[in-house]
């Protein structure tokens, strides 16, 4: 008795102590009759909780191989009666909802004198993620679109993926066993033989090697090489990852190219093949900012060609970049390899030099210029002359600036134009502010608009025998950042002359329709719009177009908007003029003749024009009423106004006596100083505010 009892205490220890789980079930009524601490543990459950339950009632309704688990457990207790002990993979569930990976041992026991099953259970947790992160990784590697593979110690090739296989096109089946050199170009199986032996000292390297596949396509490829180990970190092997790279090698060189070629034209001129203004501008700062003996002693040759856009105008553009050509190589056979030669744009070169003699190096340069320039062109059947002004600065005489130094070369030609063009002149400090200043407006007037420089003025237009608002006239102002205000008449042909009049002609119509729409809709009444038109402008093709478009954009009426157009710039083009004002006219939008008296009109072609209002010249008003001449122009001009039944206005009217004079003689409408400047739009909506609410 005392050795049945020391062996059940023993059996009892062994059973709660173990790191196995252990279940005692009926084999009646296959229910827990019994289990170790183990299991509570895990399960996370109390003993009363588990006896009397069935296995199925601690486990999920599936095990892993998709078989109910009522059905596994019926199975595998009659496989352990039938063979007395069954060992299996099983899923227990805690009280939690986790699943609990074991490998359970059913084995038919006796248990106090009737046959049981003894359950024991150990964990696999770890051996299941082990198993499945190898064939997740078999998987990975299987798949990948790059080559995996893997050699011995001699270079066979051992293992070969879908990835090996799409690239080389050799199947598993064709390649195993074989040495990686049929994968070698014949002339690179030494060299790449000893990757192989370095590999096994540095363990890792990456490089670029041209491999060979099934068809004898040669590829450029990036391989990463490293060895394999066993668990005793024992080198067995070598793996190679490789990406096919010949495609992105082409691409690569490709846009090496590319950007060679991008480089050469955004440094060069596309027509000449010199260099641009780019280019100059970086060298001219890169010269100057060298420590050489030679730094103080460089002069810049800025060459403009005479009457160029005559001839461009005349014989057409495709001539005119022939002669800008011929011109180009002429200075290249001067200039040869003794200074930097540019095209600066249009009709503009410039040369930048090394001169020890204070400037005599480039007047010589100059003089030669002038004179290879006289001498005739022959341009297909033309017999072209053309000749050039010079303007010379020297670095660092006239500035120790070299963004100056430009501009002072810029400076001296113009004043070689004043001189009477085909000459070369030196910048000195004596050269007039204003030519300075009219320098720095035509380089910046192409940016104005983008640098929001412009703004709309507004003066009003007078019915003085009543006192009354009838319009207002848009007049712009560019606000220079450096300059301040600008008037039109100083920058206005400046636009003409760069091509830009047009783009400012557009702007100045929608900021001005969008002003007085928004006045209208205030509830003020501004009246009739006058908006002066660039001539350019009426041989737009889409100019019409663009009208309409603008009008509808801007809510704005089309009875709200009289256009201005010059007597001077109608005559030059009469008939044209009259077919778009006649369509202008049509749209229900008023013309009114600007500045009339001063350009010699004929009166037949002034019959025939859809003209609605004539504005008497303000330098007729100026001297009334004490000018005889004047007056009489003025009252003969009202007179023809009413003969042809056309409105009429006065401009620059400034004193009570002009006033006075034209209400006497029938012009009640006048604009000018005597009621308003000329303000923007903040200050006029004061003033409509004013008269209005």
């Amino acid at each position: 008795m005392k050795e049945l009892q020391e062996r059940n205490e023993l059996n009892k220890l062994v059973f709660e102590k173990t790191t196995v789980t252990e279940i005692i079930i009926d084999l009646q009524t296959n229910t827990v009759i019994d289990c170790n601490d183990l299991v509570l543990k895990f399960l996370k459950i109390t003993r009363q909780d588990i006896i009397g339950k069935t296995p199925p009632d601690l486990s999920p309704k599936y095990q892993p191989n998709g078989q109910l688990s009522s059905e596994k457990t019926i199975e595998m207790t009659q496989l352990a009666i039938e063979k007395g002990s069954h060992t299996f993979e099983w899923i227990s569930l805690s009280s939690d909802k986790k699943e609990i990976y074991s490998e359970v041992t059913l084995t038919l026991v006796k248990y106090r004198g009737k046959d049981v099953l003894h359950v024991a259970s150990k964990l696999i947790e770890e051996k299941k993620a082990l198993e499945e992160k190898n064939l997740n990784q078999t998987q990975i590697i299987t798949q990948i679109q790059d080559s995996v593979m893997s050699t011995d110690l001699e270079g066979n090739i051992t293992t070969w993926n879908l990835g090996s296989q799409k690239i080389f096109n050799y199947t598993k089946e064709e390649i195993i066993g074989k040495h990686i050199t049929v994968l070698y170009r014949k002339e690179d199986i030494i060299f790449n033989q000893n990757y192989l032996s370095l590999l096994r000292k540095k363990e890792a390297l990456l490089i670029e090697v041209y491999l060979v596949s099934k068809e004898k396509k040669i590829m450029m490829c990036e391989c990463s090489l490293s060895v394999l180990k066993d668990s005793n970190k024992n080198i067995i092997g070598f793996i190679a990852v490789s990406k096919d790279i010949t495609q992105r090698k082409k691409d690569e060189q490709l846009l090496l190219e590319q950007k060679a070629d991008l480089h050469y034209l955004a440094h060069h001129d596309s027509l000449t093949g010199l260099s641009n203004r780019i280019s100059f501008n970086n060298n001219l700062i890169s010269l100057s900012q060298k420590s050489t003996p030679n730094k103080d002693n460089l002069a810049l040759l800025f060459i403009d060609l005479d009457r160029f856009k005559h001839i461009n105008d005349s014989l057409g553009h495709i001539l005119g970049d022939k002669l800008l050509q011929e011109v180009s190589q002429r200075l290249q056979n001067i200039v040869q390899a003794n200074g930097t030669l540019a095209r600066f744009g249009g009709d503009e070169f410039t040369i930048l030099i090394q001169t020890n003699n204070h400037g005599k190096d480039a007047s010589v340069l100059a003089q030669k210029i002038l004179d290879s320039l006289a001498q005739p062109f022959y341009i297909d059947t033309h017999t072209l002359y053309i000749s050039s002004s010079i303007g010379i600065s020297l670095y660092t005489q006239n500035t120790d600036d070299a963004s100056k130094l430009l501009m002072y070369a810029d400076t001296a030609m113009y004043k070689a134009k004043e001189k009477g063009r085909n000459n070369f002149q030196f910048y000195s400090s004596e050269m007039t502010e204003l030519a300075l200043k009219q320098i720095v407006m035509a380089k910046n007037l192409k940016e104005a608009l983008k640098n929001d420089e412009f703004v709309v003025y507004y003066q009003l237009q007078m019915d003085a025998k009543h006192n009354k608002i009838i319009g207002m006239e848009a007049l712009l102002r560019w606000i220079h950042p450096t300059l301040g205000i600008i008037p039109p008449d100083e920058f206005i042909p400046m636009a003409e002359d760069l091509g830009v009049i047009v783009e400012i002609d557009r702007w100045v119509m929608k900021q001005a329709m969008r002003d007085i729409a928004q006045w209208y809709k205030y509830g003020f009444n501004p009246g009739v719009l006058a908006l002066n038109l660039a001539i350019k402008q009426l041989h737009k093709k889409d100019f019409i177009e663009f009208l309409q478009n603008t009008i509808k954009e801007e809510n704005f009426s089309s009875d709200w908007l009289e256009l201005e157009v010059t007597e001077g710039q109608i005559m030059q083009n009469p008939e044209d003029s009259i077919k778009v004002l006649d369509k202008i006219s049509s749209l229900g939008i008023e013309i009114a003749v600007d500045d009339f008296g001063t350009g010699y009109s004929s009166l037949s072609y002034l019959k025939r024009l859809p003209v609605d209002k004539l504005k008497i010249d303000q330098s007729f008003i100026r001297s009334l009423p004490d000018d005889d001449e004047n007056s009489a122009i003025t009252k003969a001009v009202i007179a023809l106004a009413k003969s042809l039944h056309l409105n009429i206005i006065a401009e620059g009217v400034e004193t009570h006596q002009q006033k006075d004079f034209l209400i006497k003689h029938g012009c009640n409408n006048i604009q000018g100083y005597l009621y308003s400047k000329p303000i923007p739009a903040k200050e006029m909506h004061l003033v409509l505010e004013k008269n209005y609410l």
